[in-house]
Order: structure tokens, then C-alpha cells, then sequence
């Protein structure tokens, strides 16, 4: 892996925003999540192979 394995595929990363877009706790305009827990950058936080969703709802990666 180039990236040494810090980044879950484009395949997981997906998937991951799926969830995302269905859930309730997305801030649909700025892509954050609005848990207390959380309130990150999507787009960003989808991407790393060490994050997950603070409400359980990503695939593994």
C-alpha cells in the first residue's frame, strides 16, 4: 500500500459515506457528523483506516 496502510480502500471509504448520507446525525452541507462524540469531516475522517463511527455504523475496514 503507498500509504502504508493508514487508508481504508476507495471501495470501504464508499461505503462509509453511505452510511453517512442515511444518518441522522449528518450535516448534510458541511459533510460533518454532528454526534457530540464526533463532529468531524467526513470526507476526511472516512478515509483513515484508524477512525470509525461513533455510533457503530461503518463496515469494517
Amino acid at each position: 500500500m503507498a500509504d502504508g496502510g493508514k487508508h481504508v480502500s476507495d471501495e470501504v471509504y464508499l461505503a462509509r459515506l453511505s452510511v453517512c448520507a442515511n444518518c441522522p446525525s449528518l450535516d448534510p452541507e458541511r459533510m460533518r457528523c454532528l454526534e457530540k462524540s464526533c463532529g468531524c469531516r467526513l470526507k476526511v475522517k472516512a478515509r483513515w483506516r484508524s477512525e470509525s463511527c461513533p455510533q457503530g455504523k461503518w463496515p469494517s475496514a
